[in-house]
């Protein structure tokens, strides 16, 4: 099991630094600090946003990952 912060390329690891790259930058981080928390540079975030958005713009599959994953953490922060 690999850490979004390790430098591998596997697929399913990438797809998930993307989502969190996104998703960080959606709730406002700038990417200077979603690099630091993803150990990519800022240039690697930049990319992994629009490559995401691109990829979202085409799979609605994945559009709709997305859509859960943020509806699950706002539902979880009312119940807080």
């Amino acid at each position: 099991r690999k850490s979004i912060r390790s430098g591998t390329r596997r697929a399913d690891v990438v797809k998930a630094r993307k989502i969190v790259c996104y998703l960080f930058h959606k709730k406002g981080l700038d990417y200077k600090k979603i690099a630091l928390l993803v150990n990519l540079s800022e240039e690697g975030v930049g990319y992994a946003i629009r490559s995401l958005k691109s990829e979202m713009h085409v799979n609605s599959k994945l559009k709709n990952e997305i859509y859960l994953l943020e509806l699950q953490h706002v539902t979880k922060n009312i119940n807080k």
